[in-house]
């Protein structure tokens, strides 16, 4: 049997990582010194990674990355990263569920022995991973810690802060169980936390230890592959983890705001030229069936448009109550990934692809994005010729980025020293 030899991705937390692990031991791991900056940084890491290891791409037998919940942004980078690698070599990919991979963390800590965690060593210890999910809410789960490996206390959920203390109270009303607290939640929650508990069983992690890296992930995708769990690509999603459906239509309701009219022509078609919102999710799902062979699934779109998802600005098109046109672009810090760009095939060449992108990059730039980015087929020319129009120009190439075909991406860049109004 060939020996394990996996790459693992983790680019769910505020600092991208890459692991290799061979056989049982990871081997290596290299971490960005730089929060968000899993777009430029990560490919980087991968190549210093298989560098310094020696090892070549073609020895691998296994890519896994972080599935989520943590920054969408992030979750989004690193699979989209893992299935373009995972395809180019013909390797399958397994899904780490990032919370679960706090378990790896955690065991580790068994090992160690402080005045802070003495009592956070024995068999009754929980490990309770925190992300912060902002408005007062955190992406959690709570784990046993023992040497299975992870009997759930708490399946893994979207939930208000105070009530995930409560939850506990409710699960261990002597507060006979040692708690193990992980995640950037702690960045925000550590003072309430010791409130509510102040004593020897509660744990807090510290800053060096407290984020999500790739060596935990690749330790934890060792025991799923070992179980069977290594897929196609294109079976693995991104895992967002979101309030219940009819508690997060409800805070839409009450924070969405009303779509936003950017531009209306006043031909017949009376084209309009406004914000996208979460009700536009399954029309622009049917549009991207239309413009591409890998087209995103409508639970993309959903988490897209959440009224909470402060990372990404999409706009549309509309004609006679069609969406014809959208685009859509992330905002990592100051800096735009645009993530596509689709045209109904009926209306291309009228000019709607040049007027969003124009647009977005306008509405961007009122935000303080400096430097955009995205990657574009090597043989969409049309494409090509549109973004070099805005002062794109290609800084890179990622060889064979493409699923369905294997064709290389082209990377290209535009930065704020070389934009200029259109």
């Amino acid at each position: 049997m060939k020996q394990l030899k996996l790459l693992a991705i983790e680019t769910t937390g505020p600092f991208a990582s890459a692991a290799l692990l061979t056989g049982r031991e990871t081997v290596l791991e290299r971490v960005s010194d730089r929060r968000q900056s899993h777009l430029s940084m990560l490919i980087p890491l991968i190549d210093q990674l298989i560098r310094e290891s020696g090892l070549q791409k073609n020895e691998l037998t296994n890519i896994a990355v972080s599935e989520g919940p943590g920054s969408f942004t992030g979750i989004r980078i690193g699979i989209a990263t893992a299935r373009g690698l995972a395809v180019a070599l013909g390797l399958p990919l397994t899904a780490v569920p990032t919370l679960r991979s706090f378990l790896w963390k955690s065991t580790d800590q068994n090992a160690k022995s402080t005045d802070q965690n003495a009592k956070a060593t024995d068999q009754n210890t929980w490990c309770c991973p925190l992300f912060d999910a902002r408005r007062q809410q955190v992406y959690t789960g709570i784990y046993e810690v023992d040497r299975q490996l992870g009997r759930t206390i708490l399946s893994d959920r979207a939930i208000a802060f105070e009530e995930l203390l409560q939850e506990i109270d409710r699960l261990d009303p002597e507060r006979k169980r040692a708690i193990r607290f992980y995640g950037d939640g702690l960045d925000r929650f550590s003072e309430q936390i010791l409130s509510w508990r102040a004593d020897n069983d509660i744990w807090l992690a510290p800053p060096e230890e407290r984020y999500q890296n790739a060596a935990a992930t690749a330790r934890c995708a060792a025991r799923l592959i070992s179980q069977g769990r290594a897929v196609a690509p294109a079976l693995v999603e991104p895992v967002y983890l979101r309030q219940a459906e009819a508690e997060r239509k409800l805070a839409e309701k009450k924070t969405a705001p009303a779509a936003v009219v950017l531009h209306q022509t006043m031909d017949e078609d009376k084209v309009v030229l406004r914000q996208a919102t979460d009700k536009d999710a399954a029309r622009m799902a049917e549009l991207d069936e239309l413009c591409f062979s890998r087209p995103w699934s409508r639970r993309s779109f959903d988490a897209e448009l959440a009224a909470d998802n402060q990372t990404a600005l999409y706009l549309v098109l509309e004609a006679n109550d069609r969406i014809i046109a959208y685009a859509g672009l992330w905002k990592i810090i100051d800096e735009g990934h645009i993530t596509n760009v689709a045209v109904r095939p009926d209306r291309r060449r009228r000019g709607h692809g040049r007027q969003l992108v124009g647009e977005l990059l306008r509405i961007a730039g009122t935000m303080g994005i400096e430097s955009f980015t995205l990657e574009v087929r090597s043989s969409n020319l049309a494409a090509i010729k549109l973004y070099e129009s805005f002062d794109f120009v290609v800084a890179g190439c990622r060889k064979e980025y493409y699923e369905d075909n294997g064709e290389d991406a082209l990377i290209m860049w535009r930065r704020e020293e070389s934009g200029r109004e259109k």
